[in-house]
């Protein structure tokens, strides 16, 4: 299960151009504002908390952060819409060793909190990491 993991963390996959495949956004979008952030990651290998920095204050570069992992995908289907989004997409490994790895990365979003939720399925196996980000009290 270990590799199973880290093949999943290795993962790259292309970026494919936002502004013709991701959803335009709409006017009553409001991103995460920039600040410090408290997340939470819950996957397989368990439970972690940080603090770290996040500037994700616009459409592009929210759509840029959700996807930053896209670099060696295909067939994507994306929408950012009204404090959701949502990602499908088949992937490859970098070396191309493991291929058609099928990618969901979907959530929610506000002024002041992200949620990420990536389901993989790999090998038949599905694996499931939610990511909770919360800004801090300036």
């Amino acid at each position: 299960m270990a590799f199973l993991s880290s093949a999943i963390l290795l993962l790259g996959c292309r970026t494919p151009s936002l502004a013709t495949e991701a959803g335009a956004t709409g006017p009553t979008d409001e991103f995460p504002r920039p600040g410090n952030y408290d997340v939470v990651q819950e996957g397989s290998y368990g439970r972690k908390q940080t603090i770290e920095p996040l500037d994700v204050s616009n459409s592009r570069s929210f759509q840029e952060f959700i996807m930053r992992d896209a670099r060696h995908c295909r067939d994507v289907a994306s929408s950012f819409r009204d404090g959701r989004f949502s990602v499908r997409m088949t992937c490859d490994t970098p070396d191309g060793d493991i291929r058609d790895i099928k990618e969901e990365i979907y959530g929610t979003y506000s002024a002041t909190s992200l949620q990420i939720t990536r389901k993989t399925r790999i090998f038949g196996v599905e694996t499931k990491q939610i990511i909770t980000y919360i800004l801090k009290q300036q």
